[in-house]
C-alpha cells in the first residue's frame, strides 16, 4: 500500500524524528513512495504511527478512547511493538517502543523483518517492493541482556579497521548501524582527544598541526595525532551528540586514565609534575606519559576525577562509567602489596562515583583480573563490589582457560556482562573459537546475573561474519549450529547469490578457526600470524614446541586441499558489489595466512634441510602472493588512509611516519600492503639466512632485523605505496597452486 501518511511525535525527542526520517528514506527507497509526514490525524487517511502513546497525540487518543489494544513493551525499556490494526475502516501501522532507541530498533525491525532488508556494516540489503505491507503484523520484542554494546579502540593503520581514522560521516553510518542490529552502548577508547586541554588548560597547550613526530616514542606508543586536537575534540562531541540524540549509551572513563593510548601531554608534566607510581616491569616502566598518577596523593586523584567530570560536562552523560582500575600495572615485586593497591584504585574510584554520580553504574573491566590476577584473587575484589552499583564488564570470558565470570563469584552471585574478545590488533583476519564462545553464551544466557553481551574487536570490521553473530546474539541468543548461521549469513548478505557462497563459507570455517585469541588451558598465548612479525621468530623457535601445541597443524595438513579449492572458487566466481568483493577478500586472505604461518612453524622446528628449504619456499612465495592480493583492494593501503583522512581535515605530515612507526610495531602488525615487500619479506629473508645458517647468534640476527625496519622507516610513504594492481582471479589461482603443492612431504 503506498496511500498512508505518517504519524510523527515532532514535538518530542529529536531521536523520534530520526525514526521517522528513516522510515521516510526506507519507504522512498523500496518503493518510490514518499508520504507525508503529519501530527495529527487527519480522519481520512491510512497511518503509520510512530511512537508510543507517551510522545505520540494519535496513539494515545486511540489508546484512551479503546481503539486499539494496550502495548505490551515495558516502559523505558527496549522493548518494542509492531502491529497492524484496523481502526474505522482505516488501516493503522504501530511502530511502538518503550523509550527512543527502541522506538527507533522498531523501525529497523519492521523494514526488516516484514519488508525483507538486511543490515551490515558495510552496507544494507534494500529489496524493491510495490508497495509497503500494512496487514496482519504483530510482533513484539524484548532483548534478553539489557547491555549490548561494542568497543572501539586506539590502534592505527587503515580506515577500514580503525575508529580513530573515521570522520563524522563515518560515525553516524556506525552509529546507525548499531542501532540497526539493536545495540544500546559503544565505547570509544580510542585515546583522550583533547581532554587534557580541556581539563587543564592552564598547564596544557593544543600542540602544532604541522608539527614533528613525538619526539623520543616509537612503536605504539607514537600518539602523533593526524588530525589536530581541535578538531578531534570537535568530532569526538558530534559523534556523543549525534550518538545521544538517538539514545545510545556511552560509558564514562574513570579512574587512571593515562594509558599508552592516552597518554599524559609532556607540557602538563613539566607544568604540574604529578608524582606518579613505580612501574617494576613491563611497557610502562620510565615512560611518564604513560604512567598512573600516585592517588595516594588527594590532588593527583582529583585531578583524575576533574578529567572524568570534564568528559562529562564536554561530551558526555553520567549515567554509566567505566574503569580499568590499575590495569596492566606493578609498582612492588610483591605481589600482594600489587593487589592490595589494585583493589584500593577500584574501591577510591567507585566511592567517588557514588558519591558524585549517584544513581549512576560502574562498569568494572576485566582485562586486569584475565591478565594478573588469580581466580581467588579476582574473587576477593568482587565480594567488595557493590551489586546495586556495579556491573562486572568480563570482556575476556569468552577465553578456554579456567579464569573468567565462572570462577570470578560472578556466576549466579553478582551482576556480569560477558564479551567476545575479538584479538588480537596483529590479527586483522577471519578467526574465532565458536565452541568456547558458544558455551560461554549458553552459561551467561541461563544465568539471571548475567546482563549483557559486549563485543571488543581491536581492529572494527575484521570480520563481518563475527558481527552478524555477535549482534544476533546480543538480542536474544539462540541454540543454533556453526552452519545453520553461516547459511543465514550467506542468505541475508548474498540473497539470491548465496549458494554459491554456502559451500565455501562451510569449507572455510574450519581453517577461520584453527586460530583464536586463546585456543588452550594451558597457555594464555594465543597462535598468531608470526609471518608478519619475523623479529619475534627467534623467541618462537625458543619455545616452538609449546606454540606447536597450541596451533593444530595436523588439521592444516588435512585441510590444505580444501584450502586450494576454496582459493580457485573464489578465482572462478564472478562478485557483485563491494560487500561480495571484501568478503572474497578477508577470505582468502585468511586462508594464505594460515599456510604461511604453518610453513613458517615448519622452518621453525624441523631439522632437514630439504623441509627447511620447502617451507621456506612456501613462506616467500605465498607471502608474494598475499602482497598481489591486497594491491588489489586500496583498503590495505596506508596511503589511502592518510590520502582519505586529508579530504576532510589536513593531515599533519609528520603523520606520514607515525603511521608507518604504529604499523610496523609488533603490537600492530598486519595486512598492510606497503609493508609486506618493504619490511616483512626483507625479515623473512633474514630469518631464512639465520635459520640455513644454523640458527647462530642471536645478536646479529636482531641487528639485521633492525637495519630492515630502519630502511622501511627511512622510505617515504609515498615511494613505499607506488605498487602496481595484480589481477586478483590470477593470484588466486597461484596462491591455490602454491597451497596445493606445499607442506610436509
Amino acid at each position: 500500500m503506498t496511500n498512508f501518511k505518517i504519524v510523527a511525535p515532532l514535538s518530542a525527542d529529536k531521536g523520534y524524528r530520526f525514526a521517522v526520517d528513516e522510515f521516510v528514506q526506507l519507504c522512498e527507497k523500496i518503493t518510490g513512495y514518499s508520504p507525508e509526514i503529519i501530527e495529527d490525524d487527519d480522519g481520512a487517511s491510512n497511518l503509520v504511527i510512530i511512537g508510543s502513546d507517551a510522545v505520540n497525540k494519535v496513539s494515545e487518543k486511540l489508546l484512551l478512547s479503546r481503539k486499539i489494544r494496550n502495548f505490551s513493551f515495558r516502559f523505558a525499556s527496549d522493548d518494542f511493538d509492531i502491529r497492524t490494526e484496523s481502526v474505522d475502516g482505516r488501516k493503522m501501522l504501530f511502530l511502538s517502543g518503550g523509550r527512543v532507541r527502541s522506538t527507533i530498533y522498531a523501525v529497523y525491525t519492521y523494514f526488516e523483518r516484514v519488508c525483507g532488508c538486511r543490515w551490515f556494516w558495510d552496507g544494507d540489503r534494500v529489496p524493491t517492493l510495490d508497495a509497503l505491507p500494512l496487514d496482519g503484523i504483530d510482533i513484539s520484542e524484548r532483548p534478553r541482556f539489557e547491555y549490548r554494546g561494542i568497543r572501539y579502540f586506539a590502534h592505527r593503520a587503515l580506515h577500514r579497521f580503525q575508529a580513530e581514522h573515521w570522520n563524522l560521516e563515518d560515525w553516524k553510518r556506525e552509529i546507525n548501524w548499531i542501532l540497526k542490529k539493536k545495540l544500546n552502548l559503544f565505547m570509544l577508547r580510542i585515546g583522550t582527544d583533547d581532554l587534557f586541554q580541556r581539563a587543564f588548560p592552564e598547564h596544557t597547550d593544543y600542540p602544532s598541526e604541522n608539527g614533528i613526530a613525538v619526539p623520543g616514542k616509537c612503536g605504539y606508543n607514537e600518539r602523533t595525532s593526524a588530525w589536530s586536537l581541535k578538531y578531534r575534540g570537535m568530532l569526538r562531541e558530534a559523534v556523543l551528540k549525534y550518538a545521544f540524540e538517538r539514545d545510545l549509551m556511552h560509558p564514562e572513563d574513570c579512574g587512571t586514565i593515562t594509558h599508552w593510548y592516552s597518554p599524559t601531554p609532556r607540557d602538563f608534566i613539566e607544568n604540574v609534575h604529578p608524582k606518579v607510581f613505580g612501574q617494576s616491569d613491563g611497557q610502562y616502566a620510565g615512560a611518564a606519559e604513560t604512567m598512573v598518577w600516585d592517588i595516594r596523593e588527594q590532588n593527583n586523584f582529583d585531578m583524575y576525577m576533574h578529567m572524568t567530570d570534564t568528559h562529562v560536562k564536554e561530551f558526555g552523560r553520567p549515567e554509566l562509567f567505566h574503569t580499568i582500575g590499575f590495569a596492566e600495572r606493578r609498582f612492588s615485586e610483591v605481589h600482594e602489596e600489587n593487589m592490595r593497591m589494585k583493589e584500593h584504585v577500584y574501591n577510591k574510584t567507585c566511592e567517588h562515583i557514588e558519591r558524585s554520580y549517584p544513581g549512576s553504574k560502574m562498569l568494572i573491566a576485566s582485562w586486569d583480573m584475565w591478565f594478573t590476577y588469580k581466580p581467588e584473587e579476582a574473587e576477593r575484589l568482587v565480594s567488595r563490589l557493590n551489586p546495586s552499583n556495579t556491573v562486572f564488564f568480563d570482556y575476556t570470558s569468552d577465553n578456554t582457560t579456567n579464569n573468567n565470570f565462572r570462577n570470578w563469584g560472578l556466576y549466579k552471585e553478582f551482576p556480569y556482562v560477558i564479551g567476545i574478545f575479538h584479538a588480537f590488533s596483529r590479527d586483522a583476519e577471519i578467526r574465532g573459537n565458536y565452541t568456547a564462545t558458544d558455551k560461554c553464551i549458553a552459561d551467561a544466557t541461563a544465568d539471571s546475573q548475567c546482563k549483557g553481551l559486549i563485543f571488543w574487536p581491536e581492529l572494527s570490521h575484521s570480520d563481518t561474519f563475527m558481527l552478524e553473530y555477535f549482534t544476533s546474539n546480543a538480542w536474544l541468543p539462540e541454540e543454533v549450529d556453526l552452519n545453520c548461521r553461516l547459511e543465514r549469513y550467506c542468505q541475508d548478505r548474498y540473497g539470491e547469490r548465496a549458494e554459491r557462497y554456502i559451500g565455501i563459507w562451510k569449507r572455510f570455517m574450519p581453517i577461520a578457526q584453527l586460530m583464536s585469541w586463546c585456543m588452550d588451558d594451558r597457555d594464555k598465548d594465543n597462535p598468531q600470524e608470526y609471518w608478519v612479525q619475523p623479529e619475534r621468530a627467534l623467541n618462537m623457535y625458543d619455545d616452538g614446541k609449546d606454540i606447536i601445541k597450541n596451533f593444530d597443524l595436523a588439521a592444516l595438513e588435512r585441510l590444505r586441499g580444501d584450502a586450494a579449492e576454496i582459493l580457485h572458487s573464489l578465482a572462478d566466481a564472478d562478485t557483485i558489489g563491494d560487500m561480495e568483493q571484501r568478503d572474497k577478500l578477508d577470505i582468502a586472505r585468511t586462508i594464505i595466512g594460515r599456510y604461511i604461518h604453518g610453513a613458517m612453524l615448519y622452518a621453525l622446528t624441523e631439522t632437514t634441510p630439504a623441509e627447511v628449504e620447502r617451507a621456506k619456499s612456501d613462506v616467500l612465495n605465498l607471502t608474494e602472493q598475499m602482497y598481489r592480493l591486497l594491491s588489489t583492494d586500496d583498503e590495505y593501503s596506508m596511503l589511502k588512509t592518510c590520502e582519505k583522512m586529508a579530504e576532510v581535515q589536513p593531515v599533519n605530515p609528520a603523520f606520514y611516519d607515525t603511521i608507518k612507526e604504529n604499523a610496523s610495531c609488533n603490537y600492530h602488525r598486519s595486512c598492510y600492503t606497503e609493508q609486506i615487500r618493504s619490511l616483512y619479506i626483507p625479515e623473512l629473508l633474514v630469518l631464512f639466512n639465520w635459520i640455513e645458517r644454523g640458527k647462530g647468534s642471536s645478536a646479529e640476527y636482531h641487528e639485521q632485523m633492525k637495519l630492515c625496519h630502519k630502511k622501511y622507516l627511512d622510505t617515504p610513504l609515498t615511494d613505499l605505496a607506488k605498487f602496481e594492481k595484480y589481477d586478483i582471479k590470477k593470484v588466486l589461482n597461484d596462491a591455490a597452486q602454491i597451497i596445493s603443492d606445499g607442506g610436509k612431504k
